[in-house]
Parts: structure tokens; C-alpha cells; sequence
């Protein structure tokens, strides 16, 4: 009997019924017929696969626009010079891309004269109007994108910045899945650097900064490169890449000049120092290595220069390894030595 509101004819179809056998012509494509359209991984250097999305992610302040213009778009358009992590660039010069959403040319174009960078290598989106912001939920934006990129024989695309390319949440899996979607699929098809500059969100402290917005974001950036400043004493920006389908190259540091970027060691996130720390240091230089000494004429000393007694022993026995000995006199205890190793 069938279920109540039911029809009494299943909809399923019931395998094994000559009826519902698939016809003999039903195509299907196997690993072997994408091996032969599917271009090999390849890199513009190592910290940029082509045929996948790049996210450059940063709060703001810290130079993610100089840094892509100056450290990737630079050596592609003008040629003969070095990727910003010192291995060799193009040696001719190329175009690039640039889909700016944020109405800022007028900065930009300021931007790339200081630096020296040819404007007419550069490309824009717009047809009739050189001011157009790329709407990424447009599919004639998408096809022109598309079209320019092979048309010009561009060799990166830079979106700058992800927020301003649509009108939706950027908080909503399901409209980061299909924006972010279909730039992946641009750059699959062209087998291109695709670079998309994105704001961090607010990081815990102590925490290292992670991309604003739904966790969709992330998962579809196939590699994501991070600029932070981990001292905020420190000038010197660290970059690095925090999430990758490929290896991991070694972080750099950054600092930005009158004329552009200057690419040092990464910075280290400053250790701040403990009263336990100062303990330690004035029983390195208080105490010579394979001597004894009164331990309480050491604290007596300690606690004269406004150390504690805790503090002090915590020091010797936890951070110096010394293991406090009894000092006997007449079979009674009398104190403690130390004995610095």
C-alpha cells in the first residue's frame, strides 16, 4: 500500500528494469581526457601558481596593494628584473591585468609613476570608461576578463580588492563559493597567476590574521599569501604564505621607502620579557659555571636589586637547571648551595 498523499507509481525508477538502462551513447570523461586539456602545475615564481586564486590578505596599512604592484606587477611589465625574493623575473616585458573596484586610480596611477612602472602595460576592464569598477556577478564582466586576458597575452590578473567586486555578503558561503568560483575557473582556463588583495579580520590577541569573511573565502584560495607587522614598534612588514596546496616558501620582510619596497629577513614577533627572564640573566652574570654558592647569600643579594625569593628560585631550579644541595654541619642541615652548571 502506498504511504498516505503518496501516488500509488513510485517516481524512483528501479534499477535492473531494461527501461531504465542509461543509453548506449552516455558520454563520460575520465583523468585521461582532462590530462590532455589540463595544463601541468606550473609557477611565475614560487610563491605564485598559475591556474589557481592567490589571495594577498592584510590589515589595513600594511602595503598589500604596494607590495603586489611592486613586488609582482613590476617585474612582469617592465622586465629584466628580479621577483621580490630575489630569483630571476621575465626577461621581456608582459601585461598585466588590473580589475580595480575601489575607485582609487587616481592612486594607483600616482603609484605606478613613482615607481617607474609603464601605465600602458597595465590593463583595465572598462570599454568607454576608464573608471569602471568590475562587477564579478556580471557574467559580460566575467567574458571580458576572459577575453582581454587572451587577446593581450596577459600574464597576471589582479583583482584589488575582493569586497568592492560584488554586491552580496561577503560573510555567506554561498555567494563567496560563486564569485570566488568562476575567478578560479578564469584562471584554470587560462592557466594564470589570478591575484585576489583581500582584507584580514580582526585577529585575537597574540593571533596572526586570517581573511575577512565566510570560511569559503580561504578554501578557495589555493594559495594565500599573509603581510602582517608583528611588531608595531618594528617598520618592517612580515609576508608569508599561510595556506598552500604546494611548498611552502620562507617568509620575507618588507619596508616601505620614498621609492617603493626594500625586501629584507621576515621580522619575529617580539618576546616580551618576564621577571623571571631578569632573574635569569643576573644569575648568568651573578654565578660562574661549576662554582657553589650560598643559595641564601645569592637571594639575599637578589632581593636586595628588587627580585623576589620565589622568583629567584624559580629561576635557578626551573630556567638553570641547578639542583639545590644541602650544606651539613654537626649532621644538621645549615643551608642550601648552588651550583651553576
Amino acid at each position: 500500500m502506498p504511504r498516505p498523499g503518496s501516488s500509488s507509481q513510485s517516481p524512483v525508477p528501479v534499477l535492473g528494469k531494461e527501461k531504465d538502462k542509461p543509453p548506449d551513447d552516455c558520454p563520460v570523461l575520465t583523468l585521461e581526457d582532462a590530462d590532455k586539456v589540463i595544463a601541468e602545475q606550473a609557477f611565475e615564481m614560487p610563491w605564485l601558481p598559475k591556474g589557481q586564486l592567490t589571495g594577498v590578505v592584510a590589515p589595513p596599512g600594511t602595503g598589500k596593494s604596494l607590495f603586489v604592484l611592486y613586488g609582482i606587477v613590476r617585474p612582469i611589465v617592465v622586465g629584466g628584473l628580479q621577483w621580490f625574493d630575489g630569483s630571476p623575473g621575465p626577461s621581456e616585458p608582459g601585461k598585466v591585468l588590473w580589475l580595480a573596484t575601489e575607485f582609487d586610480l587616481a592612486i594607483l596611477i600616482k603609484r605606478c609613476k613613482v615607481l617607474g612602472l609603464p601605465l600602458r602595460q597595465i590593463l583595465l576592464l572598462g570599454v568607454n570608461d576608464v573608471s569602471y569598477a568590475p562587477n564579478l556577478e556580471l557574467e559580460a564582466d566575467r567574458k571580458r576578463i576572459l577575453e582581454i586576458a587572451k587577446k593581450h597575452n596577459v600574464r597576471i590578473i589582479v583583482l584589488d580588492s575582493l569586497r568592492g567586486s560584488f554586491s552580496g555578503d561577503e560573510n555567506s558561503s554561498a555567494v563567496m563559493a560563486s564569485v570566488l568560483g568562476d575567478l578560479a575557473q578564469i584562471a584554470q582556463a587560462l592557466n594564470i597567476v589570478f591575484i585576489v588583495i583581500h582584507h584580514c579580520g580582526h585577529a585575537a590577541r597574540g593571533e596572526s590574521p586570517r581573511s575577512r569573511g565566510s570560511s569559503a573565502i580561504r578554501g578557495l584560495f589555493r594559495n594565500e599569501i599573509m603581510i602582517h607587522k608583528p611588531d608595531p614598534n618594528n617598520p618592517v612588514c612580515k609576508l608569508w604564505v599561510e595556506k598552500t596546496n604546494f611548498v611552502k616558501p620562507d617568509p620575507i620582510g618588507f619596508r616601505i621607502t620614498d621609492d617603493g619596497l626594500e625586501f629584507e629577513a621576515a621580522p619575529e614577533k617580539p618576546v616580551k620579557r618576564t621577571e623571571i627572564d631578569d632573574a635569569v640573566d643576573w644569575l648568568k652574570e651573578r654565578m660562574a659555571p661549576g662554582q657553589a654558592y650560598k643559595a641564601s647569600d645569592l637571594i639575599a643579594e637578589a632581593q636586595e636589586l628588587g627580585h623576589s625569593k620565589m622568583t629567584i628560585q624559580r629561576a635557578a631550579t626551573t630556567r638553570l637547571g641547578i639542583k639545590p644541595e644541602q650544606v651539613r654541619e654537626g649532621g644538621k642541615i645549615r643551608g642550601w648551595s648552588w651550583t651553576r652548571l
